[in-house]
């Protein structure tokens, strides 16, 4: 199922109706979570593990972000251990949104970037190989 298709439109539309028949807020966000993951196991399955992963990695960043600070400090140390968990919180931040990029990076651009440097030559069989795979990820995660 490709974007420019009717099948993908038939897609969105039912899932669209689905979404907002749902009376639960949190079933609708398991329902978009699974709904997107049926659109892209329809483009490539063999990548559906790999956006497990990245989808359980963000949620335990996303849980380490909200997680509330230790109410039993005391007063006088509140700051400081305050200050303390504002950096904590900016470092996993970065690295979470350091990580989809990373592999964003990685889909998109890999081929591409080292093909202008001429890194990719006749020479290099493996990554020539691998450059029909990696162009038919553009849409998708250029999507994410």
């Amino acid at each position: 199922m490709t974007l420019p298709s009717i099948i993908y439109g038939i897609f969105l539309l039912s899932v669209v109706g689905l979404y907002w028949s749902m009376p639960l807020p949190r079933l609708r966000l398991w329902f978009m979570w699974v709904a997107s993951l049926v659109f892209y196991a329809s483009l490539q399955v063999q990548y559906l593990p790999l956006m497990l992963a990245i989808a359980l990695v963000t949620f335990f960043i996303g849980k380490a972000l909200t997680a509330p600070l230790d109410w039993r400090i005391p007063e006088e140390k509140w700051q400081a251990a305050e200050q303390t968990w504002d950096r904590r919180r900016a470092w996993i931040l970065g690295l979470g949104v350091g990580l989809n990029v990373l592999l964003l990076l990685l889909f998109k651009y890999l081929t591409p970037t080292l093909e202008l440097i001429g890194l990719v030559a006749a020479q290099n069989q493996w990554l020539a190989q691998q450059d029909e795979l990696l162009s038919s990820l553009i849409i998708p995660l250029g999507i994410s």
